[in-house]
C-alpha cells in the first residue's frame, strides 16, 4: 500500500486514540480505560518510525538521522511551550498555590524532556482522583514520545553495521526487557500470591517510565513484519473486525482485566494488539469507513492539539463548576476542547517557527519555570498571596507567647520546622520559629499540661485552640518541630523523615518534663500513612508511637484529618466579585469514604485504649455537608488547610471533646507526676507587657 491508501485510517485511528483519552479524563470512573489511548499512539508512532527506515532503504545516514530528530522536536517542542506559558499565567488566577506551584514543576520539567520522571519521582499517580485538576498533565506523554525518539535516532545509525542475525536478537532482548518492566507488579503479585519469595514492591511505578512504552513502539514495527494477506478477501476483514474488538472493548465496556494493576495489564495487551490488527488490515471495502470516515479523520488530522489543549480546558471548566460536573459540562468541555484545539492547531501547531525563535522561546520557558523562582518570596507567589488576602480573615493585634522554661530544656535535634501560619503579616515563618519552636496555647502563666505537635495542620489548629483555651484552667504549647508519628515513615521531596536520634531526644524532653500529661497530634494523616513508596509497615511505626507514649503515662488525642476541598484563586475571585454560587462542600459520606482506611486504623487504636479520637466533620457540622463557606467568609486556606476563621470554628467545636479527653489518663499517669504552678513563664513575641496577650478580631 502506499502512504496515500493507508493515511486516512491512520489518521481515524489516532482520533479514535484521543477519544479515549479525552473520555478518561473527562470521567475515569466511567471511562476506566480510557488511557489505552497512548498505547495506540505509542503504537502508531513506531509503525510510522519503523515504515519510514523501510522506504529509506534501512540505511540512514548521521544526517538522516539526527534530521528525523530535528523534525519531531520542531512538531511538538513550540506548542508545548506555548501551553505551559499560556496555562501558567492563567493559573495565577484560577489554581491553588500548590496546583500552580505542581504546574510549574512540572512544566520546567517538560521544557528538560523529563516530565515523565518528574512525575515519577514525585509519586503523582496519573489515576488518582487529584490528577483531573494537573492542567499539565499530558505533557509526560511528550517527553516519553521525545525519549523515544531519541533512542530511535541513535540506535537507529549506531546499530547499521551489526548483522541481521545479532539485531534481531539485540530487538528480541529490548522487547522482551520492556515487557518485564512492564509487568513487573504483576509478576510480584504472581509470585506473591502462590507463597514464592519476592522483592520488595508495595507499587506499580513503571507507568511514567520510558523503558516500559519500548515494546508498544516495536509492536508497531512488527506491523510491516506481518503479512499482507492481499489475496485473501476474508481473512484480512476477519482480523480487523478482531482488532477493532480488541481496541474498542476494553474502553466502551469498562472491562479491567489486568493482573495485579489497573493500568498495566492484559487490556493493555488487548489494545497493542488490536492498533497492530486495525493498521495492518484494514479492508477496501466498507468496513474502511470505520476509522476513514470524516469525523475520526479530522480528529485525528488536530490530535496532538486537542490533546495539549484538553487537560487545562477541563481543569478550568470543573474550577468554574465548583467540581460539579453535569452531562450537558461534559458536552461543553468536549465541544470546547475540539474548538480550542483546532484554534491551537492553526496558530501553532501548523506553523513552523524558525530555529532561533524556538531556541528563545526554549530559552525563556525554562528560565520562568525554574522552581526557585516560584517560592515564598517570588513575584508569582506574592501576586498569589495577594489575591486571597482581601477576603481572608486574619487575626489581628495577636502576639505569639514562647514559653521559656521549656525551651531550655528543648534538645538541639529538636530544630523548628516552618510551617503554614495563618496570622495576619506572618510572612517569614523561620524568622519566627528561630526565635522558639514552642508557642503557647491558652494562658502564657499557666502550668503547660499539653502538647500539640504533627504538621501543618496543627500549626493552623494552633491558633484557634490558643483563643478557646485563654479563658481554661488548662494551658498547652505548640511545638514547631518534625516531631510526629508518621514523619519517620514519609519521605517525600520537601520533607524529612524523623530519625531515631531525633524520635530519642523526644521522649527524653517528655521524661524531664513530666507536667505535660497530653499530646495532641493533627496532620494529614491519609497521605502520610498510606502514600508512602517505601516497604515499611506504617501503621505498625504509628501504633509504636502511641505505645512509647502511653509507657511514658501520656495520654494522646488524635485529631481526624481535616475535611479537604478541591480549592482555587476562582473561589476566591468569585467572592471578590460577589458573585453567589455554590462552593465546593464535603458530605460526611465523601469524607468518610476518602478518609475510611485511617480512620478504622485510628478507631482500632481507641478500642486498644492508645489514644482518644476527636473527629471534626460531624463536630463542625452534625447531620450536614461542611461547606468551605459561612456566610460570606472562608473557612478554609487551601485545599485542606483551615484559614482564621475555620481554625478558630474548629477550636470552639472541639475545645469541649479536647478538655474531656485531657480529663483522661493512662494507666501510668498516676506515676508520673506534676510540676508545681509556675509563674509568667511565657513570653510574647516583640514589644510589650508578658500579661497583654492580644486580642482576636474577626
Amino acid at each position: 500500500m502506499t502512504k496515500k491508501d493507508f493515511f486516512p485510517h491512520i489518521a481515524g485511528l489516532r482520533g479514535l486514540a484521543l477519544l479515549f483519552v479525552l473520555l478518561f479524563h473527562l470521567n475515569g470512573t466511567q471511562w476506566a480505560n480510557g488511557y489505552l489511548g497512548v498505547d495506540v499512539f505509542l503504537v502508531i508512532m513506531g509503525y510510522l518510525m519503523f515504515k519510514a527506515r523501510v522506504d529509506r532503504g534501512g540505511n540512514d545516514t548521521l544526517k538522516q538521522c539526527a534530521g528525523y530528530l530535528m523534525k519531531r522536536v520542531r512538531r511538538i517542542v513550540p506548542p508545548m511551550l506555548v501551553i505551559i506559558l499560556a496555562t501558567l499565567t492563567i493559573g495565577l488566577f484560577v489554581l491553588s498555590r500548590d496546583d500552580e506551584t505542581w504546574s510549574n514543576d512540572l512544566g520546567h520539567a517538560a521544557c528538560l524532556l523529563r516530565a515523565n520522571i518528574y512525575l515519577k519521582h514525585a509519586f503523582a499517580d496519573y489515576f488518582a482522583p487529584d490528577s483531573q485538576f494537573m492542567p499539565l498533565l499530558p505533557l509526560w506523554y511528550l517527553s516519553v514520545a521525545l525519549q523515544l525518539c531519541a533512542l530511535y535516532a541513535v540506535g537507529n545509525y549506531a546499530l547499521q553495521r551489526l548483522s541481521k542475525r545479532i539485531l534481531v536478537t539485540l530487538l528480541v532482548l529490548v522487547g522482551l526487557a520492556s515487557l518485564l518492566r512492564t509487568f513487573s507488579f504483576t509478576i510480584h503479585e504472581w509470585l506473591a500470591n502462590m507463597g514464592c519469595p519476592v522483592w520488595k514492591m508495595r507499587h506499580d511505578i513503571s507507568y511514567y517510565d520510558t523503558l516500559p512504552r519500548v515494546w508498544e513502539v516495536m509492536a508497531g514495527g512488527l506491523v510491516l513484519c506481518l503479512p499482507t494477506m492481499e489475496k485473501r478477501r476474508l481473512m484480512p476483514t476477519v482480523l480487523f473486525i478482531l482488532g477493532l474488538l480488541l481496541l474498542v472493548i476494553p474502553v466502551a465496556f469498562n472491562i479491567s482485566l489486568s493482573l495485579g494493576q489497573p493500568e498495566r495489564g492484559v487490556a493493555t495487551v488487548m489494545c497493542v494488539v488490536g492498533t497492530v490488527l486495525c493498521i495492518r488490515y484494514c479492508p477496501r471495502n466498507c468496513l474502511r469507513r470505520v476509522l476513514d470516515n470524516q469525523a475520526l479523520v479530522r480528529l485525528g488530522s488536530i490530535s496532538f492539539s486537542i490533546y495539549l489543549v484538553h487537560m487545562p480546558v477541563f481543569v478550568g471548566w470543573r474550577l468554574i463548576t465548583g467540581g460539579n460536573i453535569s452531562p450537558w459540562d461534559e458536552g461543553g468541555m468536549l465541544i470546547s476542547s475540539v474548538v480550542l484545539g483546532r484554534l491551537f492547531w492553526w496558530s501553532i501547531e501548523k506553523r513552523r517557527f524558525a530555529w532561533w525563535l524556538l531556541a528563545l522561546m526554549w530559552m525563556v520557558t525554562t528560565l520562568l519555570t525554574v522552581p526557585s523562582l516560584w517560592k515564598e518570596k517570588s513575584i508569582p507567589a506574592i501576586l498569589q498571596e495577594e489575591l486571597c488576602l482581601s477576603s481572608r480573615p486574619s487575626y489581628e493585634n495577636y502576639r505569639m507567647c514562647y514559653d521559656d522554661q521549656l525551651l531550655q530544656t528543648l534538645p538541639k535535634e529538636m530544630e523548628p520546622w516552618p510551617s503554614f501560619f495563618i496570622i495576619n503579616n506572618v510572612r517569614d515563618q523561620k524568622e519566627i520559629l528561630n526565635k522558639s519552636p514552642l508557642i503557647c496555647i491558652g494562658d502564657p502563666e499557666r502550668e503547660k499540661t499539653f502538647l500539640l505537635t504533627g504538621d501543618s495542620h496543627a500549626a493552623h489548629l494552633c491558633a484557634g485552640l490558643d483563643t478557646v483555651f485563654r479563658g481554661s484552667s488548662k494551658a498547652g504549647v505548640y511545638l514547631a518541630s518534625r516531631i510526629a508519628p508518621l514523619h519517620n515513615v514519609y519521605e517525600g521531596n520537601w520533607d524529612q523523615g524523623m530519625t531515631p536520634n531525633k524520635a530519642q531526644s523526644f521522649f527524653s524532653w517528655l521524661e524531664m518534663n513530666r507536667q505535660i500529661t497530653h499530646v495532641i497530634i493533627a496532620q494529614l494523616w491519609t497521605v502520610r500513612l498510606y502514600e508512602t513508596w517505601k516497604g515499611i509497615d506504617a501503621e505498625h511505626a504509628v501504633r509504636s508511637f502511641f505505645l512509647e507514649l502511653k509507657k511514658r503515662g501520656i495520654r494522646t488525642i488524635v485529631i481526624a484529618p481535616t475535611p479537604e476541598f478541591r480549592w482555587s484563586h476562582y473561589e476566591t475571585l468569585a467572592l471578590l466579585w460577589d458573585t453567589k454560587r455554590e462552593l465546593t462542600i464535603c458530605s460526611l459520606d465523601t469524607y468518610n469514604n476518602r478518609n475510611k482506611r485511617i480512620l478504622a486504623f485510628l478507631r482500632r487504636m481507641v478500642a486498644e485504649d492508645l489514644i482518644s479520637l476527636v473527629e471534626p466533620v460531624e463536630t463542625l457540622a452534625p447531620g450536614e455537608s461542611f461547606q468551605a463557606l459561612q456566610g460570606s467568609q472562608l473557612l478554609m486556606i487551601d485545599n485542606n488547610h483551615l484559614n482564621a476563621l475555620g481554625s478558630k470554628l474548629m477550636a470552639e467545636r472541639l475545645y469541649p471533646m479536647i478538655l474531656e479527653a485531657l480529663s483522661m489518663r493512662t494507666g501510668n499517669n498516676a506515676e508520673r507526676p506534676t510540676a508545681s504552678p509556675q509563674k509568667k513563664q511565657g513570653k510574647i513575641a516583640g514589644e510589650g507587657d508578658p500579661g497583654q496577650t492580644g486580642t482576636l478580631n474577626l
